[in-house]
């Protein structure tokens, strides 16, 4: 049996009852994945379809105190 690409990665739910919700994904298979969700710790089943993986770099603040490349500040 191979492990799927997509077991232990971030994952947002794009569509359904949870949609917009983030977790990670504990169980995936061709059609379906079991979502850990951040917020609500349950562990929820959705159509794999449903689920897109969230680049672990999306989301960051970036922390130089508002200043560009060209000075100024």
């Amino acid at each position: 049996m191979l492990k799927d690409d997509l077991i232990n990665k971030q994952v947002v739910i794009i569509r359904g009852e949870f949609k917009g919700h983030r977790g990670r994904v504990v169980y995936a298979d061709d059609t379906n994945a079991r979502v850990e969700l951040s917020t609500k710790c349950k562990i929820m089943a959705v159509e794999r379809s449903f689920v897109k993986e969230v680049n672990p770099e999306e989301g960051k603040q970036n922390n130089d105190g508002g200043r560009s490349n060209y000075g100024g500040g």
